[in-house]
């Protein structure tokens, strides 16, 4: 029963993720990223993904502060947020290590935190390819239907982004 209860939170958190790529604005993308991390934050302690679980914790912090600085409070804007999210993600990976498919998720979150402190669109669509690269093998060996689907469908999409906003745009402008 508790594998079934992770298994429809990854699942959950999947559908979440998938509703967050039809936002319109980065605000809605981010407030949809912490909700899908948040069953993933449930859903990978009770599988005992520990590493994973604390890496969608910092996917929540960041998101927050990412989405506040849209709100155009000031305090989010500072520059010092990129090295405060990058430090946590390091030094919680080292305590919260399992194996060295640990040093995957560490290295898809940070990946991560410069993609989405990046505000150049196509700086954002290239990086996003390599986390769920990074973060499938985990999944596979966790079990982790949410988290494979997830995985696959933000690569799958990243690509679309690419050859949308920039393969095909460079192609129309030439």
């Amino acid at each position: 029963m508790f594998d079934f209860i992770a298994q429809a939170l990854g699942i959950l958190a999947l559908v979440i993720m998938v509703l967050s790529y039809q936002q319109k604005s980065r605000k809605g993308l981010l407030a949809f990223q912490m909700a899908s991390n948040a069953c993933f934050v449930v859903s990978y302690f009770m599988d005992g993904g520990i590493t994973f679980a604390v890496m969608s914790l910092i996917n929540i912090a960041r998101s927050f502060v990412f989405f506040r600085e849209e709100c155009g409070d000031k305090w989010a804007r500072s520059r010092i947020w990129l090295v405060v999210f990058l430090t946590i993600t390091v030094v919680s990976g080292i305590f919260s290590w399992e194996s060295i498919l640990s040093l995957l998720v560490i290295a898809a979150t940070v990946v991560l935190t410069f993609a989405l402190y990046s505000k150049n669109g196509k700086t954002m669509r290239r990086l996003f390819l390599l986390p769920p690269l990074l973060y499938i093998s985990y999944n596979v060996s966790h079990g982790a239907l949410g988290g494979i689907g997830s995985d696959v469908f933000c690569l799958i999409s990243a690509i679309i982004a690419i050859y949308r906003f920039d393969i095909k745009k460079e192609s129309h402008t030439h």
